[in-house]
């Protein structure tokens, strides 16, 4: 995990939804991200898999993104099952390869340069890419954004999500998760 002043310049610089000039982006924050919760018990059971980082509520709002995009197949980079796919919304969704998933999701561990550029050629327009602690990887992290195929990046610090948006200009947005400590 990166150091305190990592957190602590990434809030610096994110916002929460006010000041974010993108109707997609905002509904996303407003209606998903920052949506007021209770964190369920089983949220609690799937933690150990995640990062230490990963709170019970930050795999509430997993479940949420993928409620509130309505995905229709989800796939990710784990060697064997992970805790993603015992999320209650997945157990309802197929695992599908990566160039048809709306949803692909990467754990830190296979978070590296020749991962980040093969998913982003693979994915979809209107999919996401969702990363675990992007973070942990600086350069990957920053050489993922510079990527033409990123045309809409959300960084929430604790993962970050890639949008292939073909109708959208290429934007960069730094959201607080709201209620995490």
């Amino acid at each position: 995990m990166p150091g305190i002043f990592t957190y602590f310049k990434f809030l610096l610089k994110s916002s929460s939804a006010h000041g974010v000039h993108s109707p997609f982006v905002y509904d996303l924050v407003s209606l998903c991200l920052r949506k007021k919760r209770k964190t369920a018990p089983i949220y609690k059971e799937l933690t150990k898999p995640f990062p230490k980082v990963f709170r019970p509520k930050h795999i509430r709002i997993l479940n949420d993104i993928i409620s509130y995009l309505e995905v229709k197949g989800y796939a990710h980079l784990c060697k064997s099952e992970h805790s993603i796919d015992k999320l209650p919304i997945t157990k309802l969704l197929p695992k599908v390869t990566n160039s048809i998933a709306d949803f692909i999701y990467t754990p830190q561990e296979n978070f590296n340069h020749h991962h980040a550029n093969q998913l982003l050629k693979e994915l979809k327009t209107n999919a996401v890419l969702v990363i675990e602690n992007p973070y942990n990887n600086i350069a990957v992290w920053e050489n993922l954004k510079k990527n033409p195929k990123a045309h809409v990046i959300v960084d929430t610090y604790f993962f970050g999500l890639v949008f292939n948006r073909k109708q959208q200009a290429k934007e960069h947005f730094y959201i607080r998760l709201k209620e995490l400590f």
